[in-house]
């Protein structure tokens, strides 16, 4: 079993292409998804023909549309993550510590995909936000100064990935 866990071997390599994948993962989940709306002569306005196709229901449309910014969320980290891996390995550090660190951003970036895409559905569009309160009940789903699961969304989430990423080429500088 220990050699299942095995930390001593660096690993933290391959933690990249599997960053890459899970940033391409949300947007693959939202084209397969709404493959009868995507056009594959011209993928890259896949979002606009969700938001203007009467085929889906309103849930699984804003579904579509997270998961794409999921996926742009993932490959706008992906250079820092890549480059903290690097400078990290390059530096020298244990391999335990740079493997359970790029192994927790990996886990970060499950965890956040698969929230921001399941739960925010009902909040887009972004109109939902500013929604009257007192007279629509639903409408506190989507208010950040009520809804928890909002704040653990759009904000805890993000910010431990982001930070994550910070944290990684922190031990070069203790050496």
């Amino acid at each position: 079993m220990s050699a299942l866990f095995d930390l001593s071997s660096n690993y933290s390599i391959f933690s990249i292409p599997a960053a890459w994948l899970l940033a391409m993962w949300p947007s693959t989940y939202g084209k397969v998804k709404g493959r009868k709306i995507l056009d594959p002569a011209n993928p890259r306005d896949f979002v606009e023909s969700i938001k203007k196709s009467d085929q889906i229901d309103k849930t699984i449309r804003n579904r579509l549309i997270r998961s794409q910014a999921a996926a742009l969320n993932g490959f706008e980290g992906l250079p820092m993550f890549i480059g903290a891996v690097l400078a990290a390995n390059i530096a020298g550090l244990s391999a335990k510590t740079v493997n359970l660190l790029a192994a927790s951003y990996l886990f970060s970036r499950v965890v956040y995909n698969v929230t921001f895409i399941l739960t925010q559905a009902a909040c887009a569009p972004t109109g939902s936000y500013f929604m009257d309160i007192t007279t629509n009940q639903d409408a506190d789903f989507c208010q950040p100064a009520i809804s928890k699961i909002d704040i653990f969304v759009r904000v805890v989430l993000n910010v431990v990935t982001d930070l994550y990423l910070f944290t990684i080429p922190i031990p070069m500088l203790w050496q």
